[in-house]
């Protein structure tokens, strides 16, 4: 698959990876505790290892615009990345509190056309500007614009701000 894969991207596809699927773009997925590792599809160079401690939680953020981020973080994995490290800080930098600490750096990564997050749950429709800011990449390839915000959008869009909102004030972050 991963040639297929390639080719696509070779024709301008775009890609969004959330969770293991974000890490299967990768380079390469290790399971620590089998100590069996799997190429990834390599759209990324980022390189996964499955089996480190579990962070269950919500999490909060701001991604490299300023943006407030949210999400639901379920993950027990480290990533690395040869001249992408630290990540780029596309998607939050998380300002996660779990067991009384912080956790550090940065998570998640654009690289061209690529999309890859560990935050995932409802993650596009909390963070409706990171969906605009993919569509809008599409579009634009086409020479196209997103279109004018209806009532609906900004409904939407309220909605999302609000749940952000509530998650902020949950992980008592700004």
């Amino acid at each position: 698959m991963a040639r297929d894969l390639h080719a696509w991207a070779e024709e301008g596809t775009h890609w969004f990876g959330a969770g293991l699927g974000g890490d299967l773009l990768g380079a390469e997925v290790l399971i620590a505790r089998a100590e069996n590792a799997y190429p990834g599809v390599g759209l990324t160079p980022i390189r996964t290892t499955l089996g480190s401690e579990r962070i269950s939680q919500e999490v909060s953020g701001v991604d490299d615009q300023g943006r407030d981020i949210a999400g639901y973080l379920n993950d027990a994995a480290v990533r690395e990345s040869d001249g992408v490290s630290p990540l780029i800080p596309f998607l939050p930098v998380l300002s996660q509190r779990w067991q009384g600490s912080t956790a550090p750096g940065g998570e998640g990564v654009r690289i061209d056309r690529v999309w890859v997050s560990a935050v995932s749950g409802p993650f596009l429709a909390l963070n409706p500007h990171l969906a605009d800011d993919i569509l809008r990449s599409v579009l634009e390839r086409k020479g196209m614009a997103l279109p004018e915000p209806t009532d609906q959008h900004r409904r939407a869009d309220s909605a999302a701000e609000t749940a952000r909102a509530w998650i902020r004030s949950r992980l008592g972050s700004r």
